[in-house]
C-alpha cells in the first residue's frame, strides 16, 4: 500500500436545479427531493503522505477552519479509521467556489479527498463504500463522489442518476452576504404552511429523465424551484433572480441553502454578457456548463 507519495485532484462543485423539502426526520434531518448537476466550477485538492503523523489541512480562504470542524479534515480521518491505518496526510485545498453559498463547495472537498487517499492508497474502497463513508461526513458528499446528475432523496443518500444536461451554460453569482445551511433549515421550519394550492408534489424521476433527455432549455426551466428561498433572510436573492431573467436566462433559482443564485442560459457567451451587467451587484461570479463526472485526478507521483 502507499505506493503513490502525492495526487492532485479537481473536485467539482454542483448546483441543484430543483429542491423540495419533503418532510422532517425525528432526528432533526431533514428530507429533500433535488435534482442536482455537477459544473465545472473546481476545487483543487492535493494530498502528500505527511512529514509527520496526523492530518494536517491547510486551505486558500483563511475564513475556512482547517481542524476537524473542516469535511475534508473529516473525510480524511474517516478514511483511515475504515481501513484501520494510521494518520498520515498532507491536505491542501485551492478553493475555486465560495463558501456559504449552496455550491457544494465543502463537500467537493470531502469527496476530492476520498478519492484522493483511495487512489494513493491502491483503492481499497468500490464507490459504493466510498459513498456509504461519505454519507457519514455530509449528505451531499456521494452525490459529489459520483458526479453527472442525480434525483438526490431522503437526507441525500438516495441517488438515482440521471441524463446531465447539455448544450446549456449555467450562469453562477454570489451576494455579499452568505447564508449558513443549518440556519436556513431553522428559519425554513419557522416559516407559516405554504397554502395547499400553491404545493406541489416532487416531479417523478421518469418525468425528469424525460424532460432532461428532450434537450429543451425552456422545459427544463420549468423544474428549477428551490423551498428555500422563502426562508431567505434578506431579498439579495430575489433581486439576482430578477436581473438574471432580465438578462435573459431561461430560469433561475437560488442553489442549496444559497446564498449564490444560478441562471440557465442558451451559450456560454450569454451567461458572461449578463454577469458584466451584475457586477455591482455580486461579489462573486461564474460562466460553467454542466460536466459530467465527479472529482478528476490531474497527477499523481510515484515512490
Amino acid at each position: 500500500m502507499n505506493a503513490i507519495q502525492t495526487i492532485a485532484i479537481l473536485a467539482p462543485c454542483k448546483i441543484n436545479l430543483s429542491l423540495k423539502v419533503t418532510g422532517l426526520r425525528k432526528d432533526g434531518y431533514h428530507l429533500i427531493s433535488s435534482v442536482m448537476q455537477v459544473v465545472s466550477l473546481y476545487n483543487r485538492v492535493e494530498l502528500s503522505v505527511g512529514e509527520k503523523k496526523g492530518i494536517e489541512l491547510l486551505c486558500s480562504d483563511p475564513d475556512i477552519p482547517t481542524d476537524e470542524r473542516n469535511t475534508a479534515w473529516r473525510a480524511a480521518a474517516a478514511f483511515y479509521e475504515a481501513l484501520k491505518l494510521e494518520k498520515c496526510v498532507r491536505i491542501r485545498i485551492t478553493k475555486g467556489a465560495p463558501c456559504q453559498a449552496g455550491l457544494g463547495s465543502a463537500s467537493a472537498d470531502a469527496a476530492g479527498v476520498l478519492i484522493g487517499l483511495n487512489k494513493m492508497y491502491e483503492e481499497p474502497l468500490s464507490m459504493a463504500e466510498l459513498c456509504t463513508l461519505g454519507l457519514t461526513i455530509g449528505a451531499d458528499v456521494p452525490f459529489c463522489l459520483r458526479g453527472g446528475a442525480a434525483l438526490t432523496e431522503g437526507i441525500g443518500e438516495f441517488l438515482t442518476p440521471l441524463p446531465p444536461l447539455r448544450d446549456c451554460a449555467i450562469l453562477l453569482v454570489k451576494p455579499v452576504v452568505g447564508y449558513a445551511t443549518p440556519e436556513m433549515f431553522r428559519r425554513f421550519d419557522r416559516l407559516p404552511p405554504m397554502p395547499a394550492a400553491m404545493q406541489g408534489a416532487p416531479v417523478s424521476y421518469e418525468t425528469i429523465a424525460d424532460v432532461i433527455r428532450s434537450g429543451s432549455l425552456s422545459e427544463i426551466g420549468r423544474l428549477v424551484e428551490n423551498d428555500l428561498e422563502r426562508a431567505a433572510p434578506d431579498d439579495s436573492v430575489a433581486m439576482l433572480k430578477s436581473k438574471i431573467y432580465a438578462g435573459g436566462a431561461v430560469a433561475a433559482a437560488m442553489t442549496g441553502s444559497g446564498s449564490a443564485v444560478f441562471g440557465l442560459f442558451e451559450t456560454v457567451e450569454r451567461a458572461k454578457s449578463c454577469l458584466e451587467g451584475l457586477t455591482p451587484f455580486v461579489n462573486w461570479g461564474a460562466a460553467v456548463v454542466p460536466v459530467d463526472q465527479g472529482p478528476i485526478c490531474l497527477y499523481s507521483q510515484l515512490t
